[in-house]
């Protein structure tokens, strides 16, 4: 008699979410796709051996965790959502990051790497670095603390999150643009503090990186409430029209609210 097959039960998602706080960026997102942003990160926790502690990364991030699990992420990342499928977010690169905390084996030995290497003194690129060294940096714009607080509106929240809960993937532009000496691999704290300079910095990194999908690789459009849900239909069939029909339209199907999520998941 064959044993019966057995199955497994896993703790990721089949799909990436990326969320968002507005409709409006929702719905600049399905027009637009992905454009890079920077975003403040405390590397101090870390690696406080490095001299630039807090780093603005160029990324768009997105999280592995069932739709069920979302609660606390919302609180913190918005009620908008789009779920892109982990097939595609593999043929674009996207990685998940390596989580860490001070004194672990694996902060020793990034602190081992980058001890005699003052390389995160230069916030023009990576130009005018060696090959590894070049490598070292873009290696370590994936690496994020296990736990800390979220810097919004000039200052870090109170709040401490567990970041490893939000089991992130993370798109970074390719080594090759940030080596060009037009896109800085991140900028400082006191840079990105700076509107003008960091609206010039994402202005230039949106000229020249986009990270595209098609309408079939989106699993899930995920809005506020109900009443939302016809509006995103009709911005859909509007601005995806260069796409073929049945796409689009099979897309409108894959709408629902975030009040439903947290209903019936």
């Amino acid at each position: 008699m064959p044993l019966p097959q057995q199955t497994y039960s896993t703790i990721s998602a089949n799909t990436l979410f990326h969320f968002t706080r507005s409709k409006e960026n929702l719905i600049s997102i399905l027009r637009h796709e992905f454009f890079p942003r920077y975003a403040l990160e405390n590397q101090n926790i870390i690696a406080p051996e490095i001299p630039q502690r807090h780093m603005a990364i160029p990324m768009v991030s997105f999280c592995d965790i069932p739709l069920s699990q979302v609660k606390d992420h919302i609180q913190q990342y918005g009620r908008y959502a789009l779920g892109l499928t982990k097939e595609w977010a593999k043929s674009r690169g996207i990685s998940p990051v390596l989580y860490s905390y001070p004194d672990s084996l694996t902060s020793k030995a990034i602190f081992g790497i980058f001890r005699n290497l003052p390389i995160l003194e230069d916030i023009q690129g990576l130009q005018g670095l060696t090959e590894a060294q070049a490598n070292l940096l873009y290696f370590f714009l994936y690496i994020k603390r296990y736990e800390g607080h979220i810097y919004r509106n000039g200052a870090y929240l109170p709040e401490n999150v567990r970041f490893y809960d939000e089991r992130e993937w993370r798109f970074v532009p390719p080594i090759d643009v940030l080596s060009n000496g037009q896109v800085n691999a991140y900028l400082t704290k006191a840079d990105f503090d700076n509107d003008n300079i960091r609206n010039a910095a994402n202005q230039t990194i949106a000229d020249k990186v986009r990270l595209s999908f098609r309408p079939k690789y989106i699993r899930y459009v995920i809005v506020s409430s109900e009443d939302e849900i016809l509006e995103i239909m009709e911005a859909i069939l509007q601005i995806k029209s260069a796409f073929p029909r049945d796409e689009v339209r099979l897309l409108t199907t894959r709408i629902i609210s975030m009040d439903q999520i947290l209903e019936d998941f």
